[in-house]
C-alpha cells in the first residue's frame, strides 16, 4: 500500500499526524494547568491576633507621638531556627518610620504581648526614602508567609532546623506598590529561597 503513495501523500500524512500530536499535547497541558489551579494549597498559615497588619496601629500611634510628620517605611520580622509551626506563632514586628522634619528614622517594635518599644535612630538621613501608603496595604503577614511556603519555602524549610526566615514589607519602585519579600536562609550551607508578592490585595 505504501509503495503506491506519492511524496505528496507522505507529506499530507505527516502533517495530519503532527496535528493530532499537537492537539493531544495542548489538551494534556490544559488539563494539567486546570488540575494544578484547582488543587488546594499545601500550606496555610493560621492568622492569629498578632500579625504585621493588626499591630500596625500601635506602631503608628507611637510614631506619631514621637513626631507628627512621620511616614511609614517598612515592617519586618525574623524567625530564627524556625519550623512551619513556629511561623504561626506571634513574633516581634519592627516598623520603620521617617520624619522629614527631623531627617531621622524611628524604629517601633511591637512585641507579642503588645508592648511598644520606640528607638529613634541617632544619625540623620538626608536622602529620599520609599514610603508606604498604609491605606494600600491589605495583604497581611500570614498570607504572605503562606504564599512563600507554597512557592518552595515549605519544602526548603523541612530540610533542616537551622533555618532563618525573614519577612519584610516595603515599597517597590518597579512594581509601584508595597511588596512582601519573604526570605529563607540556612546559615550552615548558605542556601536560600526568596519570594515576593504584592501587598495590595488580601
Amino acid at each position: 500500500m505504501f509503495k503506491s503513495l506519492k511524496r505528496r501523500d507522505y507529506i499530507v500524512l505527516a502533517v495530519f499526524w503532527l496535528s493530532i500530536i499537537c492537539v493531544i499535547g495542548l489538551m494534556l497541558t490544559f488539563f494539567l494547568i486546570r488540575a494544578s489551579s484547582l488543587s488546594p494549597a499545601l500550606y496555610q498559615v493560621t492568622p492569629g491576633d498578632i500579625t504585621a497588619l493588626s499591630m500596625y496601629p500601635l506602631a503608628e500611634a507611637a510614631a506619631l507621638a514621637w513626631e507628627s510628620d512621620v511616614q511609614f517605611i517598612s515592617a519586618s520580622a525574623t524567625w530564627n531556627n524556625t519550623s512551619f509551626a513556629e511561623l504561626e506563632q506571634p513574633t516581634d514586628w519592627v516598623y520603620r518610620f521617617y520624619s522629614p522634619g527631623l531627617e531621622r528614622i524611628l524604629f517601633v517594635i511591637v512585641t507579642p504581648d503588645q508592648n511598644v518599644i520606640v528607638r529613634p535612630h541617632l544619625a540623620k538621613i538626608r536622602r529620599e526614602l520609599r514610603v508606604v501608603d498604609p491605606s494600600t496595604w491589605q495583604l497581611d503577614s500570614p498570607a504572605a508567609l503562606a504564599a512563600w511556603l507554597n512557592s518552595g519555602g515549605g519544602a526548603w524549610l523541612q530540610q533542616s532546623s537551622s533555618r532563618i526566615v525573614s519577612a519584610q514589607l516595603a515599597f517597590d519602585l518597579e512594581q509601584n506598590s508595597p511588596m512582601w519579600t519573604i526570605s529563607g536562609l540556612n546559615p550552615e550551607t548558605s542556601d536560600s529561597v526568596q519570594f515576593t508578592i504584592e501587598a495590595v490585595s488580601p
